[in-house]
């Protein structure tokens, strides 16, 4: 979606600047009606932090595939990312909601 995107540089410099202020962990959420460019607007940002040697960009479109459409396959998503980043080994496959919940949150606290 980035090699398509163009103009709106006051969106992904205010997003840059948030992202900068998140370092070190945080979560933001980009919201908006249907075609407002959130997705194009943040893959241009995640392309830009890892060019900026962001230690780790986490970026996940919400809905636009059958693993983002749900919270588990979410989760499970983002946690595979930072198990291959930072080495973090799964002891075994999760698959209740509140043990991925608590999973989930132990993979971002070794993330940041």
């Amino acid at each position: 979606r980035c090699r398509t995107f163009f103009g709106r540089a006051d969106v992904i410099s205010s997003l840059s600047q948030l992202a900068a202020v998140g370092r070190g962990g945080g979560v933001r959420c980009v919201h908006g009606t249907s075609g407002a460019g959130k997705t194009s607007a943040m893959s241009v940002l995640a392309v830009s932090g890892k060019k900026q040697h962001y230690h780790t960009v986490v970026f996940r479109a919400c809905g636009t595939s059958v693993s983002s459409s749900s919270a588990m396959g979410l989760m499970s998503s983002i946690c595979r990312q930072l198990e291959l980043r930072f080495g973090i080994e799964r002891s075994s496959p999760t698959v209740d909601f509140d043990d991925q919940v608590s999973y989930f949150h132990q993979c971002l606290n070794l993330a940041t």
